[in-house]
């Protein structure tokens, strides 16, 4: 099997699937499936294919959430083969949706073979695939065009190329007319996809000019025909449409279109001279998001539009003591696959890192191949992106989980929250106000922090060797905190509560020595030498059962002090508690 060459079939029907590779010789090819746009990544990502067999409209179960009407998931994965991996031949086989889809797709090579489902026949296809793997042209010998007549028989997509057109080497469209680039196809990942549909040349510039400023990914179209093929070959997340557009009532037909067929896009109007019966009508019969007035524009109401529009659900993580995620406040309960869940606690572990696609399967899959798991990781990503938006236009647009190359990481610049990064922050704020001298402050800090801690870090993954390191730095940094909480109520005078925070310190770590320390300062400061005592032989025996040592000389001198009745301080030294020292006598 190693020395058989690799075929990948790209299709979300399993009979059409089963079709497929029953043409495929088993003696000379291993064939591979992937049913939507992630498990091909993962696929192609992991192993080295000489051919790809794909059909434009990928509409498997996983992405049956999503409007047929705005799946281009298929397109977008032929542009990335074409571009990406060179070194695979393409196939597409596809009925009649996918082959206008094609036809209104510039980017896409010119001499794609196309094979059609209708009147399928199996033994005719194989030797489409036999003549391309043996290096032969596809398609009959391109017409001599009379370069006179070029302009009116050419499409109309490549008469539109500075708008649309057919994409670079550079994976470039065409610049405006000032000379203001488009983003490159597959690029500013994460970031919002606009469609500009304006006529005017300057409000185009001006318009593409304040998405660049945010690297917001653009495209532009200057008419109703224009922005139906961008509308087929990409999807947006906000299509800004002008009313005036030149030709009459196109405005309103791409309203229609982009309600009736694209519900999860949203829209926005602009206009410099609508009528009240427009703005009435827009709003009575259109679901339109925004407003943009020409005559007292602004950029930046412009992006808060687009920001509120594409800012996707607020999460809400907890982690301490159990893992349960809210959206909108509600609580997820279903992630769609089993292993959904737990690829998110991994990433989200990671703190927005680059984890490989072979770490998560790893992971995921211990001992498991990676080849094999891919295409099922893929499954599982477009799952969770899912469970966390349901209202995606597809998968790949998740504000959460984002793909950098061969990696994904989880975006905590989203909006989101999670409990473990609170406890850092207000940790850290704690500090600066120690440091400053804000003991009121900084106790009040300490204590939000010490309220989030519901318990260890998932604690449901207490084996799992990528949450241990995590797991071990939350845990002190909580110990630490209340070490801290500690030592501010023992400088205020109240050693109560001092020596109740130190207890809970000791209860979550009994490892740490300074505790014990604190411990011992805190009882003998509060005139109970036996108390003190009773804690360093906690210490002793526990060093000498569990380590085989003795306590450190710090510990050491300050029993000796306890047990020769000399005053001590109250207060543990460290550098942002020595504001706060006090002795005994100043008790007395």
């Amino acid at each position: 099997m190693g020395n058989k060459q690799r075929i990948l079939i790209v299709e979300s029907q399993q009979a059409w699937v089963d079709t497929l590779e029953e043409t495929i010789p088993k003696d000379k090819f291993e064939v591979s499936h992937a049913h939507n746009y992630d498990e091909a990544i993962g696929e192609l990502d992991a192993n080295r294919f000489v051919l790809a067999i794909v059909d434009p409209v990928l509409d498997a179960p996983v992405t049956s959430a999503h409007s047929a009407g705005n799946n281009h998931d298929g397109l977008h994965l032929l542009m990335k083969l074409s571009m990406s991996y060179p070194q695979t031949r393409l196939v597409v086989v596809s009925g009649t949706v996918g082959r206008e889809m094609l036809r209104h797709a510039p980017e896409l090579p010119d001499n794609l073979p196309l094979v059609p489902k209708q009147n399928w026949d199996g033994k005719q296809f194989w030797s489409t695939v036999s003549r391309l793997l043996s290096g032969e042209t596809w398609g009959p010998p391109m017409p001599d065009i009379d370069s006179e007549a070029a302009e009116s028989q050419m499409p109309v997509h490549l008469r539109y190329a500075g708008l649309t057109g057919p994409l670079t080497a550079s994976g470039q469209t065409g610049p405006l007319e000032n000379g203001l680039m488009p983003p490159a196809v597959g690029s500013r990942t994460g970031k919002p996809r606009v469609l500009l549909v304006e006529g005017d040349p300057i409000w185009q510039t001006k318009l593409a000019q304040v998405m660049d400023s945010e690297a917001i990914f653009w495209r532009v179209a200057s008419n109703y025909e224009q922005a139906m093929e961008r509308l087929r070959l990409e999807s947006f997340h906000v299509v800004l449409v002008d009313l005036a557009l030149a030709e009459k009532d196109t405005a309103w037909q791409l309203l229609d279109y982009l309600v009736a067929s694209c519900p999860k896009t949203k829209v926005i109007v602009s206009s410099g001279e609508a009528s009240r019966s427009d703005v009435a009508k827009l709003f009575m019969h259109y679901p339109i998001k925004g407003f943009v007035d020409k005559e007292s524009f602004q950029g930046e109401e412009l992006l808060n539009a687009i920001r509120e529009q594409i800012a996707g659900p607020a999460l809400r993580i907890q982690t301490f003591g159990d893992f349960r995620i809210w959206r909108n406040n509600a609580v997820i309960n279903e992630f769609g696959n089993d292993h959904a869940e737990l690829l998110l606690k991994i990433l989200i572990t990671r703190r927005g890192e680059n984890v490989s696609v072979e770490e998560l399967i790893a992971a995921l899959w211990p001992g498991a191949d990676a080849a094999t798991q891919s295409v099922t990781l893929g499954t599982v990503i477009s799952k969770t992106r899912t469970a966390l938006e349901p209202d995606l236009p597809r998968p790949n647009d998740s504000n959460f989980i984002l793909r950098s190359g061969a990696n994904y990481l989880f975006n905590f610049l989203a909006n989101v929250e999670v409990d473990a990064e609170q406890l850092r922050h207000l940790v850290s704020e704690g500090r600066q106000h120690e440091r400053r001298g804000e003991a009121d402050e900084a106790l009040k800090i300490y204590q939000a922090a010490r309220a989030i801690y519901l318990g260890d870090y998932l604690p449901g993954e207490r084996s799992e060797r990528w949450a241990l390191q995590e797991r071990s730095t939350l845990q002190g940094l909580y110990t630490d905190t209340l070490n801290r909480i500690a030592d501010l109520y023992a400088g205020m005078g109240n050693l109560e509560a001092a020596i109740e925070a130190a207890s809970h310190s000791l209860q979550v770590d009994s490892y740490n020595e300074s505790t014990y320390r604190r411990l011992m300062r805190y009882h003998s400061c509060k005139g109970d030498k036996a108390a003190a005592l009773t804690v360093y032989r906690t210490l002793v025996k526990l060093f000498s059962e569990f380590f085989e040592e003795d306590p450190g000389i710090l510990t050491t001198r300050l029993h000796e002090d306890i047990n020769e009745g000399r005053t001590v301080e109250c207060v543990e030294a460290t550098s942002s508690s020595a504001a706060w020292r006090f002795k005994r006598e100043s008790l007395e």
